[in-house]
């Protein structure tokens, strides 16, 4: 499973104000939970009992992380005595509240503002939409005014623990560093570990790539019973620990699977610990457990490729290229997309054409390095472009010296010269060298009386260079020649194809306009013998669109009009 260490963890879960009610309402649930854990996330040998964990794999992917907001978004109470609100307007009030915290989960900042400043116009000691104030606040960073704000909803309703929410804003105002080593004293002790939590989400949301914050709230959550949750945080600090920290979540994932041994969520984090640390071989047998554990193993490709793709290159930087193909054929399998499976693949199949030309198969090479075109495509790796691009030309070279002197097929060095102007487009010799050899496999493609084949390369030589007139002309009259061929053979469909191609090639060309026309003229005489009159009026339309003062064009059309599906 890919996670995304981008994500935007609900803002709410940063600060405990939003579970808070008004005057006389009961703390949150967050706040009067009894904690029967130990009051230290320092695990030693050991790991706290995982209650409850179900295997979101899949999660990351998705976006939908396991944060229980009922509790968070649903306040008890509008913040002023029963007396002073009647009990549709403390309906509509915590309606507003609700609506506003919405809002800032969403980023609508500015909207939930205005809308609790239209609430505490008609109400100004509704603590809780002060409080949601607070909370836009602390969601943009703004610790400061969050503390003041927090603070005001505190005067205002002192029984419910705005003042714990002001001292988190409080906190945050410092640096990462020293935020951290209050969250780490808070969390040490159940009596704070919910504010230290609460204080770590939002480390995280500013700092997403802060492994130690995501390793410690992972911590701090399992410890509290949140097992979803804190494996999700270790999931994202793997993907940004260093050295040191990547041991530790190592220790914490062994200890995991083998409390949860069917947990294929859980081994497969353990696989990506070995994966950042470039053990391939202990990340490939991981990954695989975990995907053969998995009841949808769709989600483990791209791990598991990506740990081949570190053995393959293990295997080429030792010599071993038939074992680092197969490993990197493996990686294609799991990942076909993925963009460093294909460059690994190139790698590999670099190392092969480049062992071929050696060993004088250049035939094989050619075909290697026209594998590498696609795997390379949109960019990819520009000095294994280039480095493929010129082995790709030294092969087709190579190929035509040897056919000049000995004669042969002049394909295999096309498609040598075609790899290489692929890989390396701005190079003007491989163009020039590639638009030449096409030209003259047109001629012997010509000379075997392949008439369409040399048209169609030909023409290739002429799209490299459309300025050469010489290149389209043969492409024409190569077209022309297939044409009459066809038409001579009675197949008119494939005769009109080819004048067609011609045609286009060169619309001021009056005997291929003549010959198209002509076509279509013979091909609706032909319909007509059928009985096929719509078949024939169609083509008639053709004619007479190319030539309309032809009067025996329009004498045709005249006849079928009637029938004429577009007439």
């Amino acid at each position: 499973m890919s996670v995304n260490s981008s994500f935007s963890l609900p803002w709410v879960l940063g600060t405990s104000g939003a579970t808070r009610g008004g005057v006389g309402s009961a703390t949150s649930s967050a706040r009067s939970a009894v904690r029967t854990t130990p009051d230290t996330v320092s695990f030693g040998d050991s790991i706290p009992p995982v209650v409850g964990f179900t295997d979101y794999t899949r999660l990351g992917a998705s976006g939908q992380w396991q944060f229980d907001l009922t509790n968070i978004l649903t306040p008890t109470s509008t913040g002023v005595p029963a007396a002073a609100r009647s009990p549709e307007e403390q309906k509509a009030d915590d309606a507003a509240i609700k609506q506003a915290l919405a809002l800032i989960e969403v980023g609508s900042y500015d909207d939930a503002r205005q809308l609790m400043h239209d609430l505490l116009a008609e109400n100004k000691t509704n603590a809780a939409a002060v409080s949601a104030l607070g909370q836009a606040d602390l969601a943009e960073g703004q610790y400061t005014d969050a503390e003041r704000q927090f603070l005001r909803a505190h005067a205002l309703n002192p029984t419910v623990g705005y003042d714990n929410d002001a001292q988190n804003a409080r906190v945050l105002q410092g640096d990462d560093a020293s935020v951290l080593a209050i969250a780490r004293r808070w969390v040490s002790t159940s009596a704070r570990r919910d504010e230290g939590i609460r204080v770590l989400i939002t480390l995280t949301q500013r700092s997403p790539d802060n492994a130690a914050a995501h390793l410690l709230l992972g911590d701090a959550m399992l410890v509290a019973k949140d097992a979803n949750n804190g494996l999700m945080q270790y999931s994202i600090a793997i993907g940004h620990a260093d050295t040191k920290l990547l041991g530790e979540l190592e220790q914490r994932m062994a200890s995991l699977v083998e409390k949860l041994p069917d947990s294929a969520f859980v081994r497969q984090l353990l696989g990506k610990t070995y994966l950042k640390q470039g053990r391939y071989d202990a990340a490939v047998r991981t990954l695989t457990e975990a995907k053969n554990l998995a009841e949808d193993p769709a989600g483990y490709g791209h791990d598991l490729a990506a740990a081949y793709v570190g053995l393959g290159r293990a295997s080429l930087a030792r010599g071993e290229l038939s074992t680092a193909l197969t490993q990197f054929a493996q990686a294609k399998e799991l990942d076909p997309t993925a963009r460093e499976v294909k460059r690994a693949m190139a790698e590999g199949l670099l190392a092969q054409a480049e062992q071929h030309a050696r060993q004088h198969d250049y035939k094989a090479a050619a075909a290697e390095y026209s594998q590498m075109t696609s795997l390379l495509a949109n960019g990819g790796d520009k000095a294994l472009r280039l480095r493929a691009a010129d082995g790709a030309y030294a092969v087709g070279r190579t190929l035509m010296n040897k056919r000049i002197a000995a004669g042969g097929d002049i394909a295999e060095e096309v498609g040598a010269f075609q790899a290489a102007h692929e890989l390396d487009s701005s190079n003007a010799t491989y163009k020039q060298q590639l638009a030449t050899t096409r030209v003259a496999l047109g001629d012997q493609l010509t000379a075997d009386d392949e008439l369409e084949a040399a048209a169609s390369s030909y023409r290739a030589a002429w799209e490299l260079f459309k300025n050469n007139l010489t290149y389209r002309d043969k492409a024409i009259d190569a077209f022309v020649a297939h044409g009459d061929d066809r038409a001579f053979n009675l197949n008119y469909t494939a005769a009109i194809e080819a004048y067609r191609q011609a045609y286009a090639l060169n619309t001021s060309n009056g005997t291929t306009k003549q010959k198209l026309a002509g076509a279509y003229n013979t091909r609706g005489l032909d319909y007509l013998d059928q009985e096929l009159w719509a078949q024939a009026a169609l083509d008639f339309r053709e004619a007479l669109a190319l030539f309309p003062d032809n009067a025996t064009y329009q004498h045709n059309y005249n006849l079928v009009s009637p029938w004429d599906p577009n007439g």
